[in-house]
């Protein structure tokens, strides 16, 4: 077992973004089957949040609002080679 530590090594690794997002999943399989959603959410005014509103089509995104003060939320996992 691989213990990750905190000693300010470098360690090689694979970043992979997917948008997700209990909310935006809905929506995305709702448009998918009916082709009409419209998800009421806040982005923030940052790269996360123009990649999560871009990966939804423009009019199911009408509702939500942009964020000048709050960032996108986001979520890191950290794997090791075992999953």
């Amino acid at each position: 077992m691989f213990v990750f530590q905190l000693n300010g090594a470098t360690y090689k690794s694979q970043t992979k973004f997917s948008a997700g997002g209990v909310g935006r999943n809905i929506a995305e399989g709702l448009h998918k089957l009916s082709n009409s959603v419209s998800l009421i959410s806040a982005f923030g005014r940052d790269q996360n949040g123009h990649f999560l509103k871009m990966t939804l089509p423009e009019e199911a995104t009408k509702m939500s609002k942009i964020s000048d003060t709050s960032p996108t939320a986001n979520c890191a996992i950290i794997l090791d080679k075992h999953g």
